[in-house]
């Protein structure tokens, strides 16, 4: 539902990657359905031996009510998946 143009988006990775001072790395863009299933297909399509997510740690209530992409993705991937939280 919040999709933006691949343009758009694209844009900004660039600029983020500036920021970074990031120099050896790839972009990609990938839409879907949803971002737990845009993961799925996408770690399929390169065959990715991992995926890594970043992941706020909620618990509780806060977990209910708003959910975890990472957490969706640990538990119907088939895959491995490094999840980790920042704060």
């Amino acid at each position: 539902m919040n999709f933006q143009p691949d343009h758009d988006v694209r844009r900004i990775m660039q600029e983020f990657a500036r920021k970074l001072g990031l120099k050896d790395f790839t972009m990609n863009i990938y839409n879907d359905r949803s971002e737990e299933e845009g993961i799925q297909h996408f770690a399929s399509s390169i065959n990715a031996d991992l995926i890594a997510m970043a992941t706020l740690g909620r618990t509780g209530f806060a977990q209910f009510l708003v959910g975890s992409i990472a957490e969706d993705v640990v538990n119907h991937l088939s895959r491995h998946v490094l999840r980790y939280v920042t704060s």
